[in-house]
């Protein structure tokens, strides 16, 4: 009975930190970005204690997969977002914005290394929310739909609840890491956080549309031997440029 709410309200404590406008912001912490992880991580406990209560090994599996890949993933995850952090010298989301506002960089930034790390970033939020092409924990023809297999009602519905709410979630941070946050051509505000962090909503849901699913082995293949060393090489790449050009300081 723990379990559900218990993953909505991981997921809803990211959102504490997120600066939609350069004054809507709830709390801006100086560790803000490691907030966001740290409770995208934990999202994960309440998954495994729903598919360790459940009594059903399809749901047990369920949970044993979604921890390995929540697990697995968070690594690239942390690594990408690490490329920001590097260039504004700051673990703070709301100053990583600032810093992008002052060096007039509106999307993707650095060049090259930013990039990379954006598509890296968004790929593992997929995984994270177990969105199509990463749903392994949720495998209908193998798993009979994973953790949730013996829930019902609202209980049953928070767990699809928390996907898109964390989908939302990474939307947003995407956009303020990578993509200028409120900062747009003209009259920067929200409305430009807004566009940017539904515009990353719908194309998720674009993807849903349109690809399948991977094999498990497929599925931490593509992580550890792709995403884990490209992330890493950004990381670096974000360093040289950083020292070389001085463009850190938030």
């Amino acid at each position: 009975v723990l379990a559900p709410p218990l993953t909505l309200f991981f997921t809803i404590a990211g959102l504490a930190v997120v600066p939609f406008s350069e004054d809507l912001l709830i709390a801006d912490l100086d560790i803000g970005l490691l907030w966001v992880l740290a409770f995208a991580g934990l999202m994960l406990f309440p998954v495994w204690i729903a598919g360790w209560a459940s009594n059903n090994k399809y749901a047990l599996f369920g949970g044993m997969r979604a921890v390995a890949q929540g697990v697995s993933y968070e690594v690239p995850l942390l690594m990408s977002a690490m490329v920001p952090v590097v260039m504004a010298e700051s673990f703070s989301i709301s100053e990583i914005v600032q810093w992008q506002v002052q060096h007039g960089w509106l999307i993707f930034w650095p060049p090259g290394p930013g990039f990379i790390a954006f598509c890296i970033f968004f790929l593992a939020s997929l995984a994270e929310a177990n969105r199509i092409p990463f749903d392994i924990p949720e495998a209908e023809s193998e798993l009979i739909a994973g953790v949730s297999v013996e829930y019902t009602a609202m209980m049953y519905g928070l767990f699809p609840m928390t996907e898109y709410v964390h989908t939302l979630i990474a939307s947003a941070v995407a956009s303020a890491l990578f993509l200028g946050g409120w900062d747009g051509p003209f009259y920067p505000g929200l409305h430009w956080m807004a566009l940017k962090t539904l515009t990353l909503f719908l194309f998720i849901f674009w993807v849903r549309w349109s690809l399948v699913r991977f094999r498990a082995d497929q599925l931490m293949r593509f992580c550890w031997v792709y995403l884990v060393p490209t992330s890493l090489l950004c990381v670096c790449a974000a360093a040289l440029m950083s020292y070389f050009m001085d463009w850190g300081g938030a």
